[in-house]
């Protein structure tokens, strides 16, 4: 790994982990708030950060046609899907963007009383879901690139994990999740902060992290060798820079 990727994936997640638990010791209960409410930043960033996956895996999808192999394109289309579900689920798909209020079908049936659907009866979705994450990154990060370079070396460029697998790059981010699940049976880091579930909602994310991250390095490597995949010019862009470049216009005499 190079010294820039050991910054970017390793020493700043680790160092993101520890400013945060230091917020926790020495912020204010205002300041803390900024982070640990259902419309504060621990949230916001974490549906942020997977409507990004959902545009970057869906314009994985349609720019490497006839590139790439139809079915790695479908599991980028799937990638892209599902960050697109969870992404309006954290938002319950507008409702704490535009304050309506729920059905009564919603506020009887769901935890919260709002309009999402991993909340409905006494949340076994959210609960279904998160138990898949918690195993399923992991998995896909650490335990499933180890294996394939350990076996194979460096992904073959006609091998399906050169399309589909991050390399070492996620294994911290990934550490931390479990790290992060550790510490949230810990009552006393659970209790640091007000808002029990802040533990909770800072995996979900590292998660969306780790989603985002995975898509822009299958992109930076498909980039690496298809050059023509990169996102050509705005056809407005290119013609302010024509207008740019042009002679200017000389006054009539």
């Amino acid at each position: 790994m190079s010294l820039r990727k050991l910054g970017g994936y390793v020493a700043l997640p680790a160092l993101g982990l520890v400013a945060y638990f230091l917020g926790l010791r020495y912020f204010s209960e205002a300041a803390q708030g900024v982070l640990h409410t259902e419309q504060g930043g621990l949230e916001k960033g974490t549906s942020v950060l997977f409507a990004l996956t959902a545009c970057a895996a869906a314009g994985l999808y349609v720019r490497t046609r006839g590139v790439v192999a139809d079915r790695y394109r479908l599991v980028y289309a799937l990638y892209a899907a599902l960050a697109l579900f969870v992404a309006l689920e954290e938002e319950s798909w507008g409702q704490k963007l535009f304050h309506w209020n729920s059905p009564d079908w919603f506020v009887a049936s769901n935890a919260k009383g709002e309009t999402n659907l991993h909340n409905m009866f006494d949340n076994e979705l959210s609960d279904q879901m998160r138990a898949a994450a918690s195993l399923g990154f992991p998995f896909v990060c650490i335990v499933l690139p180890l294996v394939m370079t350990l076996r194979h070396g460096p992904y073959a460029k006609d091998h399906w994990a050169y399309y589909l697998l991050p390399d070492d790059e996620l294994i911290m981010l990934a550490c931390l999740s479990v790290l992060v699940t550790m510490l949230n049976k810990v009552p006393a880091v659970k209790h640091m902060a007000r808002w029990h579930s802040h533990l909770g909602e800072l995996k979900e994310l590292v998660w969306s992290i780790m989603a985002f991250c995975h898509v822009l390095i299958l992109r930076q490597r498909l980039l690496a060798r298809h050059p023509a995949l990169a996102t050509p010019i705005e056809p407005v862009a290119a013609v302010l820079i024509e207008l740019q470049t042009e002679r200017p216009i000389r006054k009539a005499a």
